[in-house]
């Protein structure tokens, strides 16, 4: 499969195509005359660590508190932005690391850019330019084994080049030699020291460096290697990016890109998706200008052959954007993934984590792509011990806190001076949900064991900072994430106390620490506590309007459409709301999504991914459908990156386990032990999705599902256990049980 054009990216940045491999990013532009590759490397943050906590929290956190539950609102947020924000005020913030220039000297006013792309089933970007008697090839793949990207050149007739790199305005220092330039940087505040080499090898001919450029003339075929190593990962980044170099040289090209496919291929191949069937002509149908075209079409099958095609594409693109992206060994996915082609970008490129960084790895387990969730948990540790200070130092608390944003340093303080969203404790407390749904999904005990300090510290601290009111224990002060409520009076508020959202995830995160306990066989004493502080947390509202409530009272919203929709965390990406259970509360559910879509919601990329998944959980295929096509009609850029705006990548991941979840489920509630699951198939499936199928599907519990429908029945079901499993599968109308030993497959249908 890949995504194909027929005309240059126009120096687009939304229009270049991304390569990765999980620590070195490019953005691939296929000019005419010229290819420009936008590179970064995902530990060039700037500004270095400091402890930021504001030191007159602590004494005035009472008196923030007797304000808020007086209705004192404005009082105290004047007192919060002078005794809680962060001392600076900013987290450190992800930075470009540069341009490599390559002028293709015989394609100079003569050829031109015929198709570029980038092939989703090798993971390499390809340009094909034509002077009318020469075809010119090009191909570019960030290498995981050998941690470089390399540009590869050739054509049937003798090629040449002229390769340079630039990061203006930042200074590099230069040196070289044979045929190698080295540019020495260090990222703003000088946090971060790093070394770019580019390397230019050359097949039947030799490379000249002059000044800062490495030229071959009369090649038959002509190698850029590019490795960007950081004082981060490595003491001495130039003797490891001369290392790389040499490694990559030695090894060739064609070796390089075999094993890079092989590599690519192992992860890319687990988890596929068809809807509908291919054309006879592919390649009409991997035009990615042809299908948007087509969105629009009066033709009403050919608007929908061409919306399901561009789904498949879509899904297996932001699959391979995760791989790309997130590799054990490094740093998590970003705002951006590791595609940021700005010095101080948007929010800081972070890991924003009152919904974001999280939704970058809902499709990790889901998806086939487990081992890619491991990024996430390192950074947790990470920022263990920044948490466990801020938790003291700044609430008088134990255990860990984090707020809604951390940084290449796992920094836990607050992040700017933001009312609706500076202020909120939860950002450690939805992180830790991430290692519970790792465990239900891999059932890895070893892992679990390995983590669960870190769980029980996070609900530590809520066990030291939730206040008592009105007989219930809240968070306070806190925030429905970014949103903003209207008082009786007029009066705009934004901070408060035990907001909907708050008590969702401590909902969570304190029956995941019971759960864990137990399976562990751990801290009979503080499941005794935790479950204590559970029955008091306050239990989700419906208002007069049969909506869910956002906020503890019901306030009007200043921004009825807004983008956040928190207090729906239970329908998801959390299972406390079921049709079995709560009906009631799905129903409310149902009214708060569709109130918000009335009054413009959805208009950030992320924040439609969301509304897809909660649909697919209302099994409500209609609606699901009806809103992925409307984030590939409005929150979709060229290169198929999501538009915020601008580009977040949340949204590209998000959608993708949206979908997964239109095709099966498995959620169910954490303190639920019974050893039979209850697996959904097709839940979610719109009338436009008639056939189709999909492979490796992984559910709850470990097995992975393989399965194809047509006219909304399943024809063929395949289960594949990781482990012994037990479930219920409920498929065409009926329940089928399933008991299957380790690694055993069964034909179900």
């Amino acid at each position: 499969m890949k995504m194909r054009y027929y005309t240059p990216s126009n120096w687009e940045w939304n229009r270049a195509l991304p390569i990765g491999n999980g620590r070195l990013g490019g953005m691939v532009f296929g000019e005419n005359e010229i290819e420009h590759i936008q590179v970064n490397e995902d530990s060039i943050w700037g500004n270095s660590y400091h402890d930021r906590v504001n030191s007159n929290a602590k004494d005035n956190l009472p008196k923030i508190r007797e304000l808020i539950f007086a209705g004192k609102i404005p009082e105290a947020e004047r007192l919060m932005k002078l005794s809680l924000t962060a001392v600076p005020e900013s987290q450190a913030f992800y930075q470009t690391a540069g341009n490599v220039y390559i002028n293709l000297i015989k394609e100079q006013g003569k050829a031109q850019v015929v198709e570029r792309g980038l092939d989703l089933d090798k993971a390499i970007a390809y340009v094909i330019a034509d002077d009318g008697e020469t075809k010119y090839y090009r191909e570019c793949l960030a290498s995981f084994d050998e941690q470089v990207i390399a540009f590869n050149y050739y054509s049937d007739e003798k090629v040449s080049i002229d390769c340079s790199y630039n990061c203006s305005p930042v200074r590099t220092d230069i040196s070289q030699d044979e045929n190698t330039l080295y540019y020495y940087g260090k990222s703003m505040d000088d946090a971060v020291e790093y070394v770019v080499g580019l390397r230019c090898v050359c097949d039947g001919a030799n490379a000249d460096v002059m000044s800062n450029h490495i030229i071959c003339e009369d090649a038959d075929s002509i190698t850029v290697y590019v490795s960007i190593e950081t004082s981060f990962y490595c003491e001495n980044p130039f003797e490891k990016v001369r290392e790389r170099l040499d490694e990559a040289e030695c090894k060739g090209y064609e070796k390089i890109k075999e094993e890079h496919i092989k590599d690519y291929s192992n992860l890319a191949d687990a988890c596929s998706l068809t809807l509908g069937e291919m054309d006879e002509k592919p390649n009409k149908y991997e035009n990615i200008e042809y299908l948007f075209e087509n969105l629009n079409s009066e033709n009403g099958n050919k608007k929908i052959e061409s919306i399901n095609q561009l789904i498949n594409i879509y899904f297996r693109f932001g699959r391979y954007l995760l791989i790309s992206s997130s590799r054990p060994g490094f740093l998590p996915a970003n705002l951006q993934g590791i595609w940021n082609n700005d010095f101080t970008p948007p929010w800081g490129s972070k890991f924003t984590i009152n919904i974001n960084a999280q939704m970058n790895y809902w499709s990790a387990e889901r998806l086939n792509l487990s081992s890619l969730h491991e990024p996430l948990f390192a950074h947790i540790k990470r920022m263990e011990t920044h948490g466990r200070e801020v938790a003291s130092n700044m609430y008088g608390c134990g255990g860990i806190v984090a707020h809604h944003n951390t940084d290449i340093w796992g920094d836990c303080a607050p992040q700017d001076t933001y009312n609706p969203a500076t202020y909120w404790p939860m950002g450690f407390a939805w992180l830790c949900t991430h290692i519970w749904d790792h465990y239900e999904y891999t059932g890895d005990e070893e892992f679990l064991k390995d983590m669960y300090e870190i769980i029980k510290e996070s609900t530590q601290f809520f066990i030291d900072y939730l206040v008592e009111y009105n007989g219930k224990l809240v968070t306070c002060p806190s925030v429905s994430p970014e949103n903003t409520y209207i008082l009786p009076d007029g009066t705009k508020g934004c901070n408060g106390f035990g907001c909907t959202m708050d008590n969702e995830i401590l909902r969570d995160l304190f029956k995941i620490n019971i759960r864990s306990a137990k399976i562990l066989g751990e801290d009979k004493e503080y499941i005794e506590k935790l479950e204590a502080v559970l029955s008091k947390l306050p239990e989700v509202k419906i208002g007069s309007k049969g909506q869910i409530l956002e906020w503890f009272n019901e306030y009007d919203e200043a921004e009825k459409g807004h983008r956040h929709i928190s207090h729906l965390y239970g329908l998801f990406p959390s299972s406390q709301f079921s049709f079995d259970e709560t009906p009631k509360l799905m129903e409310a559910a149902r009214k708060s999504l569709e109130d918000r879509l009335a009054h413009g919601g959805g208009h950030t990329g992320w924040s439609r991914a969301w509304i897809i998944a909660m649909f697919a959980r209302l099994r409500d295929g209609a609606n699901a459908y009806k809103n992925l096509v409307a984030l590939l009609e409005k929150s979709t850029l060229p290169n198929l990156f999501d538009n915020h705006p601008p580009f977040q990548i949340d949204g590209n991941f998000g959608s993708i386990a949206a979908i997964s979840e239109m095709l099966i489920q498995s959620h169910r509630d954490i303190l639920n032990e019974d050893e039979e699951r209850v697996v959904y198939i097709l839940p979610a499936i719109p009338d436009e999705w008639k056939s189709g199928s999909v492979k490796g599907l992984v559910v709850r519990g470990g097995a992975s599902f393989d399965f194809s429908w047509k006219d909304g029945k399943v024809i063929s079901l395949k289960v594949k256990a990781n482990k012994k499993y037990k479930a219920l599968v409920r498929v065409n109308d009926k329940e089928m049980a399933l008991n299957l030993d380790d690694l055993e497959e069964f034909k179900l249908i």
